[in-house]
């Protein structure tokens, strides 16, 4: 399951029967956790009609925790789960967030396992927190292809006004030019 973690093989399996068959709280739990990251307003919004076109935040942010979880229940390994954690990472990203506050996410799937599973031994919480810390290493990298993305999109917006407004400037002064050929009007006196 892990890359950069050793998990024995026995362990690894009660974690994963563990996420399997607490999955409906575990989920719920990280779910309702992260959409009340979001003020008052939008969390209730975003946490209802989960409509991919009614609701496309709300849809992005379901969805992308469900896969997440479903590929740790199935034993994948974090960090091959980087197209479902950039469902999520893309929109936070482009949010108000910090970059902190933007993959908390992944630490809450550890809080919502913790107080949905309290019966969990130390053996099995130090599984999850193997997991769930190379779940965020690999939030991080996806954190960080998203900014590059959107300075690279900046970069190109700011490219494009540049040329536009420079492209402005040569048909003003091409006018203005124009305008300085012309003869004088006849009976003006000049």
């Amino acid at each position: 399951m892990t890359g950069c973690v050793y998990l024995p093989a026995e362990l690894e399996m009660k974690l994963t029967e563990t996420l399997s068959r607490r999955r409906d709280a575990i989920l719920g739990r990280w779910k309702e956790m992260v959409f009340a990251t979001y003020p008052a307003s939008s969390s209730s919004f975003l946490s209802e009609g989960i409509d991919r076109f009614a609701n496309p935040v709300g849809h992005a942010l379901a969805a992308g925790l469900e896969q997440i979880y479903e590929g740790l229940e199935t034993g994948q390994p974090p960090r091959s789960l980087g197209r479902q954690l950039d469902e999520i990472v893309r929109v936070r990203c482009v949010q108000d967030y910090s970059p902190s506050q933007a993959l908390a996410f992944v630490l809450q799937l550890k809080s919502a396992f913790r107080r949905e599973v309290r019966d969990a031994d130390a053996e099995l919480l130090r599984a999850l927190d193997a997991l769930s810390d190379e779940l965020m290493l690999a939030a991080i990298d996806v954190y960080a292809a998203c900014r590059d993305d959107m300075h690279a999109i900046r970069a190109r917006n700011l490219e494009r006004r540049t040329y536009h407004l420079v492209e402005m400037a040569k048909r003003a002064n091409a006018s203005v030019e124009t305008d300085a050929e012309l003869p004088a009007e006849e009976g003006t006196g000049q």
